[in-house]
């Protein structure tokens, strides 16, 4: 059970503690103005009794009685009085143990929720800190860092090394990019090849070397305008093809040179140290 649910407990207690608690007091008050008024009518009856001048009638036998059954009335209110009394004693005994449990409990989750808050604070300025020293450090290296990528003529490197005098530290900055095909250029290949599989289809299967240059190529033409940029690709672009004998690869070739494209992704550096220059260089942690 948790300290919250135990404190949801214990007031739910208290409540119905109270609640007692005010019936009880609310019995006793009536069993105390029970015994009052018996004790007046007593002391009334005796008072005129003594007064009678005819002793011997029904109204001063109803006197004698009212006068006889007091001691008895007396004992039976007394009793259900302290009865009462010993009820709300144990009642205020159980409150008090309840707040006691409540004290307790509330002081346990208020230095909880202190731990808590001082957790929370602590992480909070150390996250800022560290964003703080991400944007600084992200700032410097867009400013003097990654300008290092671009060459002179705007075309990208794709990493650019940076070594202490000691040769001791490096730091390394990488660009990340993503190829693809131009969809223009690469549907006319497309088309180049499908007149390639039309005027050759049947003679290929007999070929084992045009057998494999069909496989090749249906594994670089994956769907419609689709080529899939990858070793089967690249395998097909490096082969020799005879212009006279297959001029519509050679123009497919050509198409898919010219639709290559290349796009910056984002920058990014790696961290090196060594203890020696002897020593073969280790990541630093960077997060």
């Amino acid at each position: 059970m948790s300290k919250l649910t135990a404190i949801q407990k214990s007031q739910r207690l208290k409540k119905r503690l109270e609640q007692k608690l005010d019936k009880l007091t609310l019995a006793r008050l009536l069993a105390q103005n029970r015994w009052e008024k018996g004790f007046q009518r007593f002391m009334k009856s005796a008072t005129d009794l003594a007064s009678l001048k005819i002793t011997q009638s029904k109204r001063a036998d109803r006197l004698r009685q009212i006068i006889h059954d007091w001691p008895n009335d007396h004992q039976r209110l007394m009793k259900v009085r302290e009865s009462l009394e010993q009820q709300i004693n144990g009642v205020v005994q159980q409150l008090r143990r309840c707040d006691d449990q409540l004290f307790q409990l509330e002081n346990a989750v208020a230095q909880l929720q202190q731990q808590n808050d001082a957790i929370v604070d602590k992480v909070f300025v150390l996250n800022n800190e560290v964003v703080a020293a991400a944007h600084a450090r992200d700032a410097y290296l867009m400013s003097q860092v990654f300008t290092y990528l671009r060459k002179p003529d705007g075309s990208l490197r794709r990493q650019v090394t940076f070594i202490s005098s000691d040769q001791l530290r490096k730091v390394v900055a990488m660009v990340n990019s993503i190829s693809y095909l131009d969809a223009s250029l690469a549907e006319r290949a497309e088309e180049e090849i499908n007149d390639f599989f039309a005027r050759y289809q049947v003679p290929l299967v007999a070929d084992p070397l045009m057998a494999k240059v069909t496989e090749l190529l249906r594994n670089v033409l994956t769907s419609k305008r689709n080529f899939q940029v990858g070793p089967a690709l690249y395998e097909f672009l490096t082969m020799k093809v005879d212009e006279k004998l297959f001029p519509e690869l050679v123009r497919a070739q050509q198409y898919l040179k010219a639709s290559f494209r290349s796009e910056k992704t984002n920058s990014y550096v790696r961290i090196f140290s060594r203890p020696t220059v002897t020593d073969k260089w280790q990541p630093v942690p960077q997060s």
